[in-house]
């Protein structure tokens, strides 16, 4: 593919590398490559790069929009888990208007203090993890699905339109969890939709020292991702045992998730 053939892709909608690597079946690197010269050329054309850049969602840093790979880290707090850049082409506009100054604190971006009181984002090494707290396992399952998709999106930009039902099931409940969070994410990869409401109906844990099986039965409430509404900051790859904790504490649970992005 020659890189001028990227531009009609590029013009149906804004893409993450490891998206449009996935569309074209090329490394990501070498993605970003072939769009730094295409970049360069775009002058010659009737067409200018549209880009999102890279954003630190803990302090609010926005990285160059040179920056087309994922950064690992923030340079100015440090942190790891970071928006991923986007990038796309619009067609150059005949006269154009001198261009707005950007805006300080774009949909998605949550200063600390801004989410709920029981979610704690984490840094991890490559990853990206959180901890939620409930007063009962029903709520800890629902609002570890809701801090999912604050990973992954701004819930507040998901309308709950459309309802869906979710049964899953696992050998205990720490796997319970995994199972269910994972569900959601591979709805939300091969549907490609956002959810932002989850009911869990039933939780059914099996009897002390008898076998049997954990089940999870709930109803979530979303919508198809809109392009341009909805902001889609990274792509979860798996939700992982790796650092799994689920403890009964005073007063609730907590649990602790890491994905792996």
């Amino acid at each position: 593919m020659r890189r001028r053939d990227l531009i009609p892709l590029l013009l149906r909608r804004a893409w993450t590398l490891p998206q449009l690597a996935r569309e074209l079946r090329r490394p990501p690197r070498d993605l970003a490559e072939d769009l730094a010269h295409l970049w360069r050329s775009l002058p010659h054309t009737g067409f200018e790069a549209d880009i999102t850049p890279a954003r630190c969602r803990k302090c609010g840093f926005t990285f160059g929009p040179d920056k087309l790979l994922k950064p690992g880290k923030c340079p100015h707090c440090r942190g790891t888990w970071i928006a991923e850049p986007r990038v796309a082409v619009r067609a150059r506009a005949a006269n154009p208007l001198p261009a707005d100054p950007p805006d300080p604190a774009p949909a998605g971006f949550n200063p600390a203090g801004e989410f709920p009181d029981w979610l704690t984002f984490l840094d991890h090494t490559a990853d990206a993890g959180i901890r939620v707290t409930a007063p009962d396992l029903p709520t800890l399952f629902s609002r570890a699905a809701w801090g999912l998709f604050s990973v992954i999106t701004d819930p507040a930009t998901v309308q709950p339109a459309e309802a869906e039902p979710v049964e899953v099931t696992a050998e205990d409940l720490p796997a319970l969890l995994v199972r269910w969070l994972s569900e959601l994410n591979y709805r939300h990869l091969t549907r490609h939709r956002l959810y932002a409401r989850f009911d869990v109906r039933e939780l059914v844990l099996p009897k002390p020292a008898e076998p049997g099986t954990c089940r999870l039965d709930a109803e979530v409430r979303g919508e198809a991702i809109v392009p341009g509404r909805h902001p889609v900051f990274t792509e979860i790859k798996a939700v992982t045992f790796h650092g799994l904790e689920l403890t009964e504490i005073d007063g609730g649970w907590r649990a602790q998730i890491i994905f792996d992005l």
